[in-house]
């Protein structure tokens, strides 16, 4: 994260693709979401990577159980 802020502050563009929603969430950064939908903007709340990671955290076992 820091090294990303470091050079986008110098000046840089990034184009990342990640499953992470902390790198997601990189202040400043315009999201874009690609799904059966194509591509459209995003907010990081609303990010399916960001849904799936908070349902996870917030029953982990349950969640587990729903991928068998």
């Amino acid at each position: 994260m820091t090294l990303l802020l470091d050079v986008v502050a110098r000046g840089a563009q990034v184009l990342l693709a990640t499953h992470s929603p902390v790198l997601a969430a990189l202040p400043g950064a315009r999201l874009l979401e690609v799904g059966p939908w194509g591509i459209r903007p995003a907010e990081w709340r609303s990010l399916e990577v960001t849904e799936n990671w908070r349902a996870f955290l917030a029953d982990p076992e349950a969640f587990l159980r729903r991928l068998s």
